[in-house]
């Protein structure tokens, strides 16, 4: 994607923490974005706060992402709002960490239903249009949980090592069709997001990972990263 200015990208879990960054980083480069979570009241205030800085380019679309009524809804609206969609940013992720012996089937649900079901099931949406147009770009956002394990991570190190395969397999399905896609798998990052603190200097900043994702974007038609492994540069000594 050459020239990304005017082009439409849905970021999903797009209110807060990398998300966020990402949504930001796409309006700074003159793309439209239909912003995304959960909570009607916060995505509309975090659109109205994006159009406020980049001039009426954020669309709201509140939608619970684990709901497959309501992630055929997102798909939809976005389709009737903006008229297409070239950039999809699955984004939205949860993380809930306990040990086997504590880990409920609840929760196992909650994070793979955020975690990959949804991914699947919006990309699967979306890919008739792209596809019809010969041209569109996935990004999922993984983690290096989706490659090194550790204990009490079974539910999201499962998700995110899924999600990295789903990726892996899509990118091989649908780049005959002129779409990319690419899996960004950060390691800590200063957010709210699971189990660290996000003010601890050394970690990774959510607009580190935006960056790449615009990078990505702005490569030439011939070129194809699939895969992004991003750490701390200088994490603590163990």
């Amino acid at each position: 994607m050459d020239n990304i200015a005017g082009k439409v990208a849905l970021v999903t879990g797009s209110t807060r923490g990398i998300g966020h960054a990402v949504a930001r980083a796409l309006l700074a480069e003159e793309m439209t974005v239909i912003v995304n979570g959960r909570a009607t009241e916060r995505v509309n205030r975090v659109a109205s706060e994006f159009n406020a800085e980049h001039g009426n380019r954020a669309v709201p679309i509140p939608a619970d992402v684990t709901d497959a009524e309501e992630i055929e809804m997102l798909a939809n609206q976005a389709l009737a709002l903006a008229g297409r969609v070239d950039v999809l940013v699955n984004n939205a992720g949860i993380g809930a960490f306990a040990q086997m012996p504590e880990l409920e089937p609840d929760t196992w649900r909650a994070v793979m239903d955020t975690n990959i079901f949804a991914p699947y099931y919006l990309t699967k949406l979306l890919l008739p249009q792209m596809i019809e147009r010969g041209s569109g770009y996935v990004i999922n956002i993984g983690s290096l949980a989706g490659r090194n394990t550790f204990s009490g991570g079974a539910a999201y190190c499962a998700s995110k090592f899924a999600l990295l395969a789903f990726s892996e397999c899509l990118m091989l399905d649908v780049r005959e069709h002129g779409i990319k896609v690419s899996c960004i798998m950060p390691g800590s990052v200063a957010t709210d997001f699971g189990r660290g603190g996000r003010d601890e200097e050394w970690r990774q900043r959510p607009e580190d990972i935006a960056k790449v994702c615009v990078d990505l974007l702005r490569d030439r038609d011939g070129v194809l990263v699939s895969r992004v492994e991003m750490r701390p540069a200088n994490p603590p000594k163990k």
